[in-house]
């Protein structure tokens, strides 16, 4: 005897199991379409540069909300102080990198809600400051340029952020920057660690197929 309630449930079973190693990269974003997400990465880049003392973020997925941050004299001698202790080898600038933006993340986190971000985009339970891999980008880019403007980063390049989307609903973008000695790009991808911690930092080519992370 034909069930329908049996069938659907049936069915819905079977197709999430067919979606559940799409779903499974809990490091992309399938919420938002691929096709949208360039041009508004591009728009978001050319809004605000950093200026001497101050950086603009977003936030709120998507950039919804804008701020300027303010950076003090203070901040800045303990950035530079961060790439004194690091910066001697290409392996070093990486890690001073990482270190300033987790310092740039906090300061921010004072001056505007962001304390409230936590890695991905499922953990932030919906509160104000949370950040998807699109305001993660675009404010990590930002703290990377400031970074530069200090005249810091002299053995690495700034790109424009990476891309990857294995699926047409799925997607996610880091900051990105190139070694100037081999050529090498890294993704530097603040969305998955918390608000205050320092950002991954993983060769392109290992970020893009999710290769476990060993080292930057």
């Amino acid at each position: 005897m034909f069930n329908p309630p049996l069938v659907i449930t049936t069915y819905s079973c079977y197709l999430m199991l067919l979606l559940a190693p799409v779903f499974s990269y809990a490091s992309d974003d399938f919420l938002t379409p691929v096709t949208s997400s360039h041009k508004k990465i591009e728009q978001l880049l050319e809004f605000s540069s950093p200026t001497k003392h101050s950086i603009s973020i977003c936030y709120n997925y998507g950039c919804k909300t804008r701020q300027i941050i303010t950076i003090r004299q203070d901040d800045i001698l303990a950035i530079k102080k961060i790439f004194n202790q690091f910066k001697n080898t290409q392996y070093g600038e990486r890690h001073a990198i990482a270190q300033a933006v987790a310092l740039l993340e906090n300061i921010a986190g004072k001056q505007a809600p962001v304390n409230t971000d936590r890695a991905k985009n499922y953990n932030d339970l919906a509160l104000p400051g949370r950040m998807d891999c699109i305001d993660s980008t675009v404010n990590t880019t930002h703290y990377l340029e400031f970074i530069n403007s200090l005249g810091l980063i002299d053995q690495h390049i700034l790109q424009q952020p990476v891309y990857r989307s294995p699926f047409l609903m799925g997607q996610h973008w880091a900051a990105q920057i190139k070694d100037k000695n081999d050529g090498q790009r890294y993704a530097v991808d603040s969305w998955q660690t918390n608000n205050g911690q320092p950002p991954i930092i993983q060769a392109v080519e290992k970020w893009t197929t999710r290769e476990e992370i060993k080292n930057l």
